[in-house]
C-alpha cells in the first residue's frame, strides 16, 4: 500500500502552516504552531530529516540584528546588510533560550514540549521538572496580549522558517 503523503509533502504542509502563523501571529496561531514545530524539529525521525534524505542540506538557524528577518539575507528584500548575531545547528537551536524565568532558561525545545504536553495542545499534564514548571509559571506574565510562552514562540517560528527555507524552496521547485 502506498503512503498517503510523502515526507516531502508533509514537510511542505507543515512549513506552510508555520508561514501562515508567522504572517498572522495570533495567540491561537502560535498555540497551533507547536504541532508543526514538533514535527519539523523534534520528532525522531523528524519530517525534515525524512524530506531531506535526497537533498542532504545542512541547516543553520541564524539570528540577525534585524528581528524581522525570516528568510536568508537577500539584498533585494533587505537593502541594508543585517548583522549576524548567532548561527546555530539544530541541536544548538533547540537549546537556545527564548526567555528566562527566575534564572531558568526556557529553550525552544522546552517551549514546544510545554505547550504540547502541559498547556493542552495534545495533553494537559502537570509540569514534572523545574524547567517545565518555569515555563508554566511564566504564563502568568502577559506579553503582546498573550501568555509569554506563546509570545516567545514567535521567535522559534521565525527561526525555523529561516533555517529550513532552503529545503522548502528546493522541494517546491521540484
Amino acid at each position: 500500500m502506498r503512503d498517503m503523503f510523502t515526507p516531502e509533502q508533509l514537510f511542505i504542509y507543515n512549513f506552510e502552516k508555520l508561514i501562515r502563523c508567522h504572517d498572522n501571529p495570533t495567540q491561537e496561531n502560535l498555540f497551533e504552531s507547536v504541532g508543526p514545530l514538533r514535527r519539523l524539529l523534534l520528532d525522531h525521525p523528524s519530517i525534515t530529516s525524512l524530506a531531506n534524505r535526497r537533498a542532504q542540506l545542512k541547516f543553520r538557524f541564524t539570528i540577525y540584528s534585524d528581528p524581522t528577518m525570516r528568510i536568508n539575507y537577500d539584498p533585494k528584500i533587505h537593502p541594508s546588510t543585517p548583522e549576524i548575531i548567532k548561527t546555530m545547528t539544530l541541536d544548538e537551536f533547540l537549546r537556545h533560550p527564548l526567555m528566562q524565568f527566575r534564572g531558568t532558561d526556557i529553550t525552544v525545545k522546552t517551549a514546544i514540549n510545554y505547550v504540547r504536553d502541559y498547556a493542552g495542545l495534545e495533553h494537559k499534564n502537570e509540569p514534572d521538572s523545574d524547567t517545565l514548571r518555569a515555563a508554566h509559571n511564566v504564563n502568568w506574565i502577559g506579553l503582546g496580549g498573550m501568555p509569554a510562552i506563546l509570545y516567545c514562540l514567535k521567535g522559534a517560528v521565525s527561526l525555523t522558517l529561516q533555517g529550513y527555507e532552503p529545503l522548502y524552496r528546493k522541494l517546491k521547485g521540484q
